[in-house]
């Protein structure tokens, strides 16, 4: 199951198209331990570098701090949307890194209600499974 918490934000000065690793904290905000635990959970996360931005699925590991990017959903780097074949954008510098949902979670609800009203029915959607039984 793609978990999601609230007010999920951390600061992160990885760079590349890899692993991410979160660091500090940001005021106001929850840290990505306090709201997963520190076992390894996939999550729907967010990414904001500089004016680029990437969306998706992850699996993070809270003992060591780092967020795969398993699956990108969605990015704008300078300026172009891609939803369609996203790939992870380039971080460099600092970025914030955040536990929310993005539109590919909200555009998939309609079809796990549908399944969800047929007991028993099993199914995968994108990345979500959804299981009545």
């Amino acid at each position: 199951m793609t978990n999601v918490a609230n007010w999920v934000e951390q600061d992160t000065n990885t760079t590349g198209i890899g692993p991410v690793t979160v660091s500090g904290t940001i005021a106001g905000s929850t840290t990505w331990v306090q709201a997963f635990g520190t076992g390894t959970t996939e999550v729907w996360y967010s990414i904001e570098n500089g004016n680029n931005r990437e969306t998706g699925i992850g699996s993070f590991n809270g003992t060591t701090g780092v967020l795969t990017r398993t699956t990108v959903m969605s990015t704008l780097v300078s300026g172009t949307y891609n939803d369609s074949v996203p790939s992870a954008i380039n971080l460099v510098g600092a970025s914030i890194v955040r536990g929310t949902f993005n539109a590919g979670a909200f555009n998939v609800m309609p079809r796990i209600f549908e399944q969800a009203s047929d007991p028993g029915a099993s199914a995968k959607i994108g990345d979500i499974w959804i299981d009545t039984t």
